[in-house]
């Protein structure tokens, strides 16, 4: 049984003083992410170190989209694309932070975290 997920992202603030103010939510265009509930596939919680290291996305048959929250409450992660054998930092997540994102056909995703290793939460969709 295939099901759609859509993201939908609020934004707002809060001032100083007062109550938070409401300013827009987003939802993301199309028809989301048509997944079947064997195609869902949460990569893991995965440990990743200050040392550039790969992100292992075989469990997809076609690179989609990705979701990966730092769950860190003090360093911050980095990914990006490879080049030359060594992470292209394109992403940086700050403590308690999440990217919902597509990734081009073909790419190796690299990690790499700040002062100690950070645990990610990363959820991945075939395309």
């Amino acid at each position: 049984m295939a099901a759609i997920i859509a993201p939908i992202f609020s934004l707002s603030y809060t001032p100083t003083h007062g109550q938070p103010v409401y300013v827009n939510q987003f939802t993301e265009g199309g028809s989301g992410v048509t997944q079947s509930s064997t195609e869902l596939k949460k990569i893991d919680t995965l440990a990743i170190p200050t040392s550039d290291t790969v992100i292992d996305l075989s469990a997809l048959s076609t690179l989609g989209k990705i979701m990966v929250q730092n769950l860190d409450t003090v360093n911050y992660v980095e990914f990006g694309p490879t080049s030359a054998g060594a992470i292209v930092p394109m992403v940086k997540l700050k403590p308690g932070e999440f990217a919902w994102m597509r990734l081009s056909p073909g790419i190796t995703l690299r990690g790499r975290a700040n002062t100690s290793a950070v645990d990610i939460d990363i959820f991945a969709f075939n395309d």
